[in-house]
Formats: C-alpha cells, sequence, structure tokens
C-alpha cells in the first residue's frame, strides 16, 4: 500500500527559498515520515524530500521547471492509495504545491487527510482504519 506524503519544501519563502530553508522543511517531513513508518511498518510511504537532491539539482540546472516537477509528483500521487498532507503550524489548509497535489488527489478521488506534526497519532489512526481496511 502506497501512501504519498506531501509537505512543503520551499514554504513560505516561495520562490525566494534558499537551499538551506529548503534542507530545513525536507528533514522536518523526513522526521515526520519516519515516525509514520515506524507506526505502520508494511506501507510503502512516498516523501519527495527523499528525493529532493536530484530535483533541486534538476531545477537549478533548468532541465525542471517548478511546474514540469508539480506534474511529476502529481503523476506520483495517482500511483498512491491515499495522500496525507503536513500542514504548517498556523496554516488552515495546503498552500503552494502541496495544493496542487491536494486539489489533483481530490480530483482523482484518491483519499486525503491534512494534519499538523503535533497531530501525528491523528493520520497513523487514519491510515489504519479508512486506508489498511479497505
Amino acid at each position: 500500500m502506497k501512501i504519498y506524503l506531501s509537505h512543503t519544501i520551499r514554504g513560505k519563502y516561495g520562490d525566494k527559498a534558499i537551499h538551506i530553508q529548503m534542507k530545513e522543511n525536507c528533514n522536518k517531513a523526513l522526521t515526520v515520515g519516519d515516525k509514520i513508518r515506524k507506526a505502520l511498518p508494511t506501507i510503502d510511504l512516498y516523501i519527495p524530500a527523499e528525493h529532493e537532491e536530484f530535483v533541486e539539482r534538476a531545477y537549478d540546472k533548468k532541465y525542471l521547471t517548478g511546474k514540469q516537477i508539480l506534474e511529476i509528483d502529481c503523476d506520483i500521487v495517482e500511483t498512491c492509495e491515499a495522500v496525507i498532507v503536513l500542514l504548517e503550524n498556523q496554516e488552515n489548509y495546503p498552500q503552494g504545491g502541496r495544493l496542487i497535489e491536494y486539489d489533483y488527489a481530490v480530483a482523482k478521488n484518491i483519499p486525503i487527510i491534512t494534519f499538523y506534526e503535533d497531530k501525528l497519532s491523528d493520520v497513523i489512526e487514519w491510515i489504519t482504519y479508512h486506508i489498511m481496511r479497505n
């Protein structure tokens, strides 16, 4: 069972984000992803942060645009049984690339949930009772 963890990479800095800011955002996603994997070791959790070095290099060399990267992310979303969206503090809904992934999942009828890092148990419970049981 493959689940997509949608998370911020550039975050509030948008196109002005520098590498260290993106690295911090990716590290946060990786930490959350590790906790989910420990709680649910049988799922295949796709975390974009695990592939960010390649994406960042391709983007910096102008081999890929931001739009093309998100198109590929949405292609991956379509191969998943569910999407979980990590929200940042003070956010009420996904923004940036996460919103595109969210909207894509909705359009494709892929189950989706948003959560905050401090509510990790809620998303683990949702996966367990609503995704893994189906």
